[in-house]
């Protein structure tokens, strides 16, 4: 069991010439694009999923709205809280990031041009992805922002301890709340 969630963050930001949007350009052709280098790498191809397809879109809509990237947000505070928004359980978590992108092919090549986006989309510790794409602009001009999230989900012998310590937590507090309650009929008892 995991004590603490490893994450992994891509810092480098990535702006590449931006024109006219390309059709190709959606979750599911980067996602292709993606599992077809990790593929040519020898690396097992990533699981799309539609959960975090929805928390990246969500990133990306909250950045092509502000018109920057940023890994950090005023109301998520940070990348994962897209992730539990979601209610996405994870083990290990990485973000990517980009703006002026036209197409599905344009977008990995800027990441994998990133020595740390690279590191990202190639490691083997990651299993599943998710792609958003949102128009914005940036510096003027009019932009597409796209976000992305590989994981590693928690293990079902992950989820089940989780699960097993809540309960142990709630069992805790109920013991807690009795022996108080116990402690108040006393007192009501001894003031008769």
């Amino acid at each position: 069991m995991l004590s603490k969630k490893a994450f992994l963050v891509c810092l480098v930001i990535f702006v590449v010439p931006f024109s006219a949007r390309a059709s190709s350009l959606t979750s599911s052709n980067v996602a292709s694009e993606i599992n077809r280098i990790r593929n040519e790498q020898h690396l097992h191809v990533f699981i799309p999923r539609q959960s975090l397809n929805r928390a990246a879109k969500a990133k990306a809509d909250e950045i092509a709205v502000r018109g920057f990237l940023s890994h950090t947000e005023v109301i998520k505070n940070k990348p994962w809280g897209w992730l539990s928004s979601q209610d996405y359980q994870y083990s290990k978590a990485g973000e990517i990031l980009a703006v002026n992108i036209n197409s599905a092919e344009a977008l990995v090549e800027a990441w994998m041009s990133s020595p740390s986006h690279r590191a990202t989309l190639l490691s083997a510790e990651f299993t599943e992805v998710g792609i958003g794409i949102s128009a914005g602009f940036y510096e003027g001009k009019e932009s597409n922002f796209a976000a992305g999230f590989v994981t590693l989900p928690k293990s079902e012998v992950e989820q089940e301890n989780h699960d097993v310590n809540e309960i142990l937590k709630l069992i805790d507090l109920l013991k807690n709340l009795l022996a108080n309650y116990q402690k108040l009929l006393s007192q009501i008892n001894a003031n008769r």
